[in-house]
């Protein structure tokens, strides 16, 4: 009943976000398995991070973190995609607190763990360009254009480069595609670099890519 409660309420929804917070922290209290805390963990997270209770938030997405790692210590083939996933919200989270430091280390693990991922498993490529464009963003906020332009052109081809039979991946690579700016480089240059957005969350427990 609560699982079905959770996944009701709209997201985002900022009047029901406490009640889907209230709902996923027993739902995570109570999870039998640690991968389905994990799981509840990274929702609630979001959700957490929409009222904003940020302290609570971070704590959330630390413990999935943390979970996710030990779980691909032991099956790493099985849990890695929920690595990666746990670590791009993380980027989201740390960067809307402008922990640009912390944000920047989580976006490159998850586009290593996804850049690995994709060698495999092509359906797995969409998933990388979301990790690039929050790569992209985090460069951007610390300073570092070039590499931001090279992070976002990568992300920008590998959603040009979709299968045009497939539309709903080509759907959900175009989320968060925005547009470019110029900001003035160390040397007085004008660098064409994204415009500032949201940093790419995603809801599900799950990768939709995977």
């Amino acid at each position: 009943m609560l699982a079905r409660l959770a996944h009701a309420v709209p997201h985002p929804s900022f009047a029901l976000a406490p009640l889907a917070a209230t709902v996923l922290t027993q739902l995570a209290d109570q999870s039998a398995e640690i991968g389905q805390r994990a799981a509840r963990l990274l929702d609630l997270a979001t959700r957490l991070a929409d009222l904003p209770r940020w302290d609570e938030g971070v704590a959330a997405i630390e413990e999935a973190v943390a979970i996710r790692r030990r779980q691909v210590e032991t099956s790493p083939d099985a849990f890695l995609p929920d690595l990666a996933l746990t670590l791009n919200n993380q980027t989201a989270i740390l960067g809307a607190l402008k922990r640009w430091d912390e944000a920047l280390a989580a976006a490159e693990e998850a586009v290593a763990i996804r850049r690995d991922l994709a060698r495999d498993n092509p359906d797995t490529i969409p998933c990388l360009a979301q990790s690039l464009n929050n790569l992209s963003r985090c460069l951007n906020e610390m300073g570092r254009p070039e590499q931001a332009l090279a992070a976002n052109d990568e992300a920008v081809a590998i959603r040009r480069d979709s299968p045009l039979d497939r539309p709903e991946g080509i759907y959900s690579s175009l989320k968060g595609l925005s547009g470019w700016g110029c900001v003035a480089a160390a040397d007085g240059l004008a660098v064409p670099v994204r415009r500032r957005s949201s940093l790419s969350v995603i809801r599900s427990s799950r990768c939709q890519c995977t």
